[in-house]
């Protein structure tokens, strides 16, 4: 399994991260409160430039297992959260939109 000695735990996830901002599904780390986290999100819209007045639909689940494969994330991607943490595409909650 190639995707494994590059460090995924399936293709899928992998295609998945990549996508991380763009229109669509995908899944992403936010370690923003200390604690990492990993995010499926589905955005309506793309990330844009901030502007005033602009709006991003998105929904953010926090997810244990890859929704794929099963893989338990927290176990696989001990040691490579801090490269896959994206915190600033996480939806905060009674904060301006990311």
């Amino acid at each position: 399994m190639w995707w494994r000695k590059r460090g995924w735990c399936c293709p899928a996830f992998e295609a998945r991260f990549s996508r991380a901002g763009e229109r669509g599904v995908s899944i992403f780390v936010d370690d923003a409160n200390g604690s990492p986290r990993f995010i499926l999100q589905h955005r309506f819209l793309g990330r844009q430039p901030e502007a005033r007045g602009s709006v991003t639909i998105t929904t953010d689940s926090v997810i244990r297992y890859c929704p794929h494969c099963g893989t338990n994330l927290d176990r696989w991607y001990r040691k490579s959260v801090r490269r896959l943490a994206r915190p600033d595409l996480a939806v905060r909650v009674g904060g301006p939109p990311a």
